[in-house]
């Protein structure tokens, strides 16, 4: 846990100095002070919205292994992200599967392979979106000056590898579901040199995990994709939201753009709450529509901050009503 909380903390510090160097505080401020608040409530609307997409996306994946009511879901996924905003490497992820496990009797590790699929399909999501961004947005073949945007290159470079990175898990968490015997036989093979009890208990964890993987049939397969392509687009729809507070005359398209972006920077390692790399990939974003540096910056921190108290309001919302202590988040893993 220390070794993950000091990457994340070196690599927000880098963010942060970088973004200290960018941005004056005067020009910074004066953008802060031209916001219109009243315009800035869509933004929890449609955050919440999204929420509510995600939390049926998965009641959808639950299906193979248990029908669960909404409430659990929705309890699990909202603190799933207050744990995301004070633990580090997305271990909110480890949380809500082991919060819904434990209320609906269900295996923590076939929880978990639903959660592991939710995220290919997010992946997959916004690589559609990027391919559409690449159709139609005009961007500039090399980054602007300073390189304070991003050129269509660079993100057909990243398309590639996120479809390499996506479509690579994809193929390897399909091919376990339908070799299941054989894929149980190797991880058996390769656990053999540890103690008899505890290759058990991991062979099972994987038959479990797997089971976690499967899609109950063509309507909830369907289904599911569906939600992840509604629910991205709606997510696209919340980057863009903050714009007419700010007096902004951008497109829409730049919503989908910091949805991108922002999707790949989170994979990077940070502080908990994504400190400094949500702003730089926000600032990068709104360059490529000419965007000033100092308004991009205001705008990535009221954006960052809407994502943050939103999130923590829920999470502590049902941590409450659940009685969920700090403790008990912490210890909130697969055991």
């Amino acid at each position: 846990m220390r070794k993950f909380y000091a990457v994340g903390f070196a690599v927000s510090l880098i963010a942060v100095l970088a973004l200290m160097r960018l941005l004056d505080l005067g020009p910074l401020m004066e953008a802060f002070g031209r916001v219109s608040l009243p315009m800035l409530l869509p933004c929890v609307g449609i955050y919440l919205l999204a929420h509510v997409l995600r939390v049926i996306r998965w009641k959808v994946m639950l299906r193979p292994l248990a029908s669960v009511p909404f409430g659990s879901p929705l309890s699990a996924l909202s603190i799933c992200l207050l744990a995301n905003n004070i633990l580090p490497a997305h271990m909110g992820e480890l949380v809500r599967a082991y919060l819904l496990a434990a209320e609906n009797d269900i295996s923590k590790s076939a929880v978990l392979g639903t959660v592991v699929m939710e995220r290919v399909y997010d992946g997959l999501s916004v690589l559609f979106f990027l391919s559409i961004l690449l159709l139609f947005l005009d961007l500039p073949d090399t980054p602007g000056a300073a390189g304070l945007s991003l050129s269509a290159e660079t993100l057909r470079r990243v398309g590639v590898m996120g479809l390499a990175f996506f479509g690579g898990i994809l193929l390897a968490l399909r091919l376990l579901v339908s070799h299941q015997a054989l894929a149980l036989r190797l991880f058996g093979w390769l656990s053999r040199p540890l103690p008899g009890k505890l290759a058990a208990n991991l062979v099972q964890m994987a038959l479990n995990f797997a089971s976690g993987l499967k899609i109950a049939g063509a309507r909830d397969l369907a289904m599911t994709i569906l939600l992840s392509l509604a629910l991205w687009l709606v997510q696209c729809l919340w980057a863009y939201s903050p714009a007419p507070a700010f007096g902004l005359d951008i497109p829409v398209s730049a919503g989908f753009l910091m949805t991108v972006v922002l999707t790949f920077a989170l994979l990077v390692p940070s502080a908990p709450a994504f400190i400094g790399t949500y702003q730089v990939a926000a600032i990068l974003s709104l360059g490529c529509f000419g965007v000033d540096k100092n308004v991009a910056g205001a705008f990535s921190m009221v954006l960052w901050s809407a994502y943050l108290v939103t999130s923590s309001l829920l999470g502590l919302f049902f941590a409450w009503k659940t009685g969920l202590g700090w403790r008990s988040l912490r210890r909130g893993q697969l055991a």
